[in-house]
């Protein structure tokens, strides 16, 4: 299987007003996970332990007028697609223009450009590795889809960044009657591994000990095994450690999926780098390539990576951008293709075959270099046809 990409941590903290949560998280099984042994090589591997670069992705140019914060958002415009304006901001956080935020349509383009809104799967009887900076209380996760693992050596077992719950929101919230919003796989359970400090700092220690702690949880659970892993984070050069395990994880049958990342650069960072993990670059509502992809040779897919309507820290919602954020819509997409194929043969589908469906559902978007897109944008309507 060869794809390798970029695979950067393309972490855009996307703010919005940082309200208190308004439901609790009966939902969110914490401890749920069998009881694990540590693995002694841990302390030996310890001394090697180097921080995985986070690359923050602000969604807009900011500037003051009045005395007020002012943030501009970054995209072209076209004409189906509303234009944002100016929009001041007090007390932080950024947001496209009133009328955008008021337009379902607009709020899930996303969906409609995966053809997500035409198939019939929506991830049950799947589950889902999200490797982040955790999940907070929100309205999107349904009670039983969310279980915690916190292995961050923090005491918060929730999402105190942000970062973890917008990516779990975009692959598996399940989109409740006037939420405004949308899951790629809604019905998909989801096994939240906490990776990060509350600042959404961690290290290749970390994404090494979730991955061994997957393998373990797969071993005593074979009949509801986990089947994917998304990991938006990365390394900006080739690390031992995050590769042999998540080659161990791929070799027993999981699907990897990691962001390009946000350096709008040639190269391609790690884990998505390594040709057994699905790299995702990023395209614009335009279905341009977005601004701060990374592109090249190896990279797999792209999905939407601006303008993305998602889950925020309070129950709330916010604006994200980045290539962390077009990993989960792969993920979910790949959820869908299991879902399908266990349904029509009985058993899960190989990390190759996932990868084979993906290909042959995706289509290159035009104007745009093979090097920038890969094999181009997945379509879920389309699986039925290739499965």
């Amino acid at each position: 299987m060869r794809r390798k990409i970029f695979a950067f941590v393309s972490l855009s903290l996307l703010c919005s007003s940082f309200c208190f949560a308004q439901r609790s998280l009966k939902d969110m099984n914490r401890g749920t996970f069998p009881r694990q042994n540590r693995n002694t090589s841990e302390e030996e591997l310890r001394e090697k332990a180097r921080p995985v670069n986070i690359i923050n992705a602000p969604g807009v140019r900011q500037t003051t007028v009045n005395g007020n914060t002012v943030y501009i958002y970054d995209r072209p415009t076209s004409s189906n697609i509303p234009v944002y304006h100016q929009v001041t901001v007090s007390g932080g956080g950024y947001n496209p223009s009133f009328a955008d935020q008021a337009n379902p349509q607009f709020k899930n383009w996303a969906i409609s450009a995966m053809g997500l809104d035409n198939t019939p799967y929506t991830g049950t009887g799947i589950v889902v590795a999200v490797l982040d900076s955790g999940v907070s209380p929100h309205e999107q996760f349904c009670e039983g889809a969310v279980d915690i693992l916190n292995i961050s050596g923090v005491n918060n077992d929730f999402d105190a960044y942000g970062h973890g719950t917008a990516i779990a929101g975009i692959l598996g919230g399940c989109g409740p009657e006037g939420s405004g919003f949308s899951g790629v796989a809604p019905r998909v359970k989801m096994k939240v591994y906490k990776i990060t400090d509350d600042q959404g700092s961690t290290n290749n220690i970390n994404i090494g000990k979730a991955v061994q702690r997957i393998l373990d949880y797969n071993r005593t659970n074979p009949s509801a095994p986990i089947s994917i892993i998304n990991v938006s984070y990365g390394l900006s050069t080739d690390d031992e450690i995050v590769k042999r395990a998540l080659k161990a994880a791929y070799d027993s049958g999981i699907v990897i999926v990691a962001p390009s990342g946000n350096d709008h650069a040639d190269k391609l960072a790690y884990p998505a780098a390594y040709d057994f993990v699905i790299a995702v670059g990023g395209l614009r509502p335009t279905r341009q390539i977005f601004d701060m992809s990374n592109y090249g040779a190896g990279l797999s897919f792209v999905a939407p990576a601006s303008a993305i309507y998602a889950p925020a820290l309070g129950n709330s919602y916010s604006w994200v951008r980045g290539t962390s954020f077009a990993a989960p819509y792969i993920s979910g997409m790949a959820a869908l293709i299991m879902e399908a194929h266990k349904k029509k043969y009985g058993s899960l589908p190989t990390p190759q075959r996932v990868y084979e469906v993906l290909a042959k559902i995706s289509s290159a978007q035009p104007n745009l270099l093979p090097q920038w897109q890969g094999l181009g944008l997945p379509d879920a309507s389309k699986i039925d046809k290739v499965i």
